[in-house]
């Protein structure tokens, strides 16, 4: 495990679309940076077309519904210099449909992913944080969450439910603040990534 000075982010989800920008400012910023994807080929892929923009990141495949990913990745993070100072769960799946064509099994993917991926890595990267002084966890959240989105997809109902740590910020910001861990939780807009521009929207 290397020592360094230099401030660590681990970005999950960051091989496209908001993460991907995400883990190149942090890049720019002066972090190493760390991002996940959800196959090895898709992160492998990502790392290489940063690297052509100089941004140098290092990368691993994780699955969000497995907690043994989640704390994989972030000890991968955390011995880029022996700490671990920001963590961006930004890893998130929707499907745009209305929720009685969805079949149980994926409507399960997608809560699993949402609710459980946020909080595996929180719940590992925390104690990393705490033995570095303290850290910053950033959730990113949906517009799905709001009162003025139509509750017609899964997305909504897993940002409107209560676990969500797009939702569960409330309960890292109260558990891990007295020991210096901040977690705000921004909305992205309905930005045109690559799921809306499948599903046309």
């Amino acid at each position: 495990m290397a020592t360094t000075n230099k401030r660590v982010a681990l970005v999950t989800g960051g091989t496209r679309g908001i993460g991907r920008a995400i883990a190149r400012r942090l890049f720019e910023d002066g972090f190493s940076v760390v991002i996940s994807g959800h196959t090895e080929a898709s992160t492998a892929r990502a790392v290489e077309e940063l690297a052509r923009e100089k941004i140098l990141v290092a990368g691993r495949a994780a699955n969000a519904r497995l907690e043994e990913d989640q704390r994989a990745l972030v000890e991968l993070a955390f011995g880029q210099a022996g700490r671990l100072n920001v963590l961006v769960n930004n890893a998130g799946i929707g499907e745009f449909a209305p929720v009685d064509r969805l079949e149980p099994e994926r409507f399960r993917e997608i809560l699993e992913t949402n609710l459980f991926g946020p909080y595996y890595a929180i719940h590992a990267a925390a104690p990393r944080m705490r033995e570095g002084g303290g850290g910053f966890i950033v959730n990113i959240a949906s517009l799905a969450r709001s009162p003025a989105a139509p509750p017609t997809t899964p997305r909504s109902s897993a940002c409107s439910g209560c676990p969500t740590p797009r939702c569960s910020t409330s309960a890292t910001t109260e558990s891990a603040s007295p020991r210096s861990c901040r977690a705000p939780s921004p909305r992205s807009s309905a930005a045109r990534t690559a799921a809306r521009r499948a599903a046309g929207c």
